[in-house]
């Protein structure tokens, strides 16, 4: 049979598409039974190329997993979910932060409470809420306290945990701990980062009794909009006759404020191309507290410094969890950009295919106003002197 023939076309695509949308564990038995029945038919040598089955994942040492290199792909690969492994649902715990592939905090963790605690103590001073918001960063003072403080506009309690990396990074924790009396934090080594990030979830896995658990970027803004839509379509949710609510709430659209050379500052909406990236957006990403249990809240690869994204959503899609999507008239999410470092800039969003870009600045400014609280608003589209973007 030719290699062009329509049926081997067919079969191909076939077991593209599978792969890049099913669990590993699914996809397998189905690839050798469809490649059985293709051979079958065409009386030939099992298919090469494309319709390969991808290996299988690799067993971790018995000494435990440790660092894994993993290459820094670029934005068009940020939303593909790869393989899990299938021991990763159910990895235990091994220690008072989420085991030894996690960073050992620098220090006591910063209570939102007042004062500090061990981190070997964190579920003796357990605080309930909510909402708790998880986020990882190095600087970016200024904008980190926007989003922080935007969030505190909800009308349910919202409590933080962050992870810093720096002695200034530990003051501007303890400072909003303090005036806020929602703000949690912990200091630990920024590199590599997704074990920065996982420090910082099983922290709050630990200390928050939580109904929900929030993932969000030090430049990315959750409106209270979105939050209190999250928390009353979960109560909605709890109230009907099954009493069942999603595991994981996430955003399939986002705003993007910021300047990029040769553009004037902007609004744009964006959204990833389905059919090129099988992801939600990052950040946005609200899991319940039922689901971080049941894998003990390990949601990002320990070992990764790019790419983070894609073991949290992968989990939910191998354990069968409900999934709700949140649209950008829900509440919006507004992710800041400026001239400070970031994972990825304005300008590389117009060189990738995996994401839909449009201009919005009327209409998205007429969201963000009736979204955003009045001084984030003012702040977030000042003029003067006292603006981020003057």
């Amino acid at each position: 049979m030719s290699d062009f023939s329509p049926l081997l076309l067919l079969f191909r695509g076939c077991a593209k598409f599978l792969e890049r949308i099913l669990p590993y564990r699914v996809y397998r038995p189905l690839y050798v039974r469809v490649r059985t029945v293709y051979d079958r038919m065409a009386g030939n040598d099992p298919l090469p190329g494309l319709f390969a089955a991808p290996p299988p994942p690799k067993a971790q040492p018995a000494s435990g997993p440790g660092p894994k290199e993993s290459p820094e792909p670029d934005l068009e690969t940020l939303a593909v979910i790869e393989p899990l492994e299938p021991e990763a649902a159910s990895e235990p715990s091994h220690g008072p932060v989420g085991g030894h592939d996690l960073a050992e905090p620098e220090g006591p963790v910063i209570l939102c409470t007042g004062g500090t605690v061990g981190i070997g103590d964190l579920e003796t001073v357990r605080v309930r809420c909510p909402v708790v918001v998880c986020c990882a960063f190095h600087g970016r003072h200024e904008v980190l306290e926007l989003v922080v403080r935007e969030s505190l506009h909800a009308d349910v309690a919202v409590h933080w945990m962050l992870a810093g990396s720096s002695d200034e990074d530990r003051g501007f924790m303890e400072r909003l701990a303090g005036e806020t009396g929602r703000v949690s934090g912990l200091v630990c080594d920024n590199a590599p980062l997704g074990r920065k990030w996982q420090t910082c979830v099983r922290a709050a896995h630990r200390l928050y009794d939580a109904d929900l658990y929030a993932i969000t970027g030090s430049d990315d803004i959750l409106s209270h909009r979105l939050i209190e839509h999250v928390v009353r379509s979960r109560e909605a949710d709890l109230a009907k006759p099954a009493g069942v609510g999603p595991d994981f709430y996430c955003v399939t659209g986002w705003l993007v404020h910021g300047e990029a050379p040769g553009f004037d500052p902007m609004l744009l909406k964006c959204s990833y191309r389905w059919e090129k990236a099988f992801q939600p957006l990052g950040a946005g990403r609200f899991y319940s507290r039922k689901f971080l249990d049941r894998v003990s809240g390990l949601v990002f690869d320990s070992g990764r410094a790019r790419g983070l994204d894609g073991r949290g959503y992968g989990l939910v899609r191998e354990l069968g969890g409900l999934v709700a999507y949140c649209t950008v008239e829900d509440g919006p999410v507004v992710s800041i950009k400026g001239e400070w470092e970031q994972l990825n800039r304005l300008e590389t969003f117009f060189r990738v295919d995996t994401l839909l870009i449009e201009e919005c600045s009327f209409e998205g400014y007429r969201l963000l106003k009736a979204s955003l609280h009045p001084e984030t608003f003012a702040r977030l589209f000042a003029t003067d002197a006292t603006g981020l973007f003057c």
